[in-house]
């Protein structure tokens, strides 16, 4: 009985050992389980801070560019809306520019044209006869002569009075030649007046000046005779 006791005794004291054994491993295994979460803990958070740094560094530079593009963009479009503006500017003024400059025109032709009229029209009235008919004479008293033309320039017409004909000699008539302001008289020839032919001249006097009213010839170039 006593051998029985004893071998309880050393069946309990190896349980015993067995348990307190199996304690220790239990929490050595429990320290290495909690000492590698600390390691993972400790290593997940020095990934997040060096992601948080890096962010910190790239964040900052990625703002900077956005606000250069956003500030280029802008000073674009002020240079574009300025331009567009500086143009628009331009159109108006070149256009009233080119407005004034034609109402100038037409004012000037307006004003030209109704001083025409006005002249025209006293014109028209100082050589008007009672019937309506043109009469450059404006009714002044007129003379009647014929001649040998000599020589046309511009409005001035020289003739001989003295031989209507054909010339006798070269020259003749220069000396003895009668000049007639031609510019407002009534032509009755079949061609223009020129040097060689005879002509029949009703005329008036003013001022010196003998102006021609009206002049008349059959158009035969007088040939110089001998």
């Amino acid at each position: 009985m006593r051998t029985g006791k004893i071998m309880v005794l050393a069946a309990a004291a190896i349980l015993s050992a067995s348990l307190l054994a199996g304690c220790g491993s239990s929490n050595e295994d429990k320290e290495t389980k909690t000492e590698d979460t600390a390691k993972k803990d400790k290593t997940a958070e020095n990934d997040n801070n060096k992601k948080k740094e890096e962010a910190k560094v790239i964040e900052p530079k990625k703002k900077t560019e956005d606000v250069k593009v956003s500030d280029k963009s802008d000073n674009s479009g002020s240079q574009e809306t300025a331009g567009g503006e500086e143009n628009s500017n331009q159109d108006k003024t070149a256009g009233q520019e080119q407005t004034y400059s034609q109402e100038q025109s037409e004012e000037s032709n307006e004003s030209g044209t109704q001083e025409n009229t006005d002249e025209s029209s006293e014109n028209q009235d100082a050589y008007t006869d009672e019937e309506g008919h043109y009469d450059p004479s404006g009714g002044r008293e007129t003379y009647e002569t014929a001649g040998y033309v000599l020589d046309v320039n511009g409005n001035t017409m020289r003739i001989d009075e003295e031989n209507i004909g054909g010339r006798t000699y070269g020259g003749e008539g220069e000396d003895r030649a009668v000049e007639y302001n031609i510019g407002m008289a009534i032509v009755d020839c079949p061609v223009i007046i020129k040097s060689g032919l005879s002509v029949e001249v009703e005329y008036y006097v003013e001022d010196g000046v003998n102006y021609a009213v009206h002049i008349y010839s059959d158009g035969d170039e007088k040939e110089p005779i001998g």
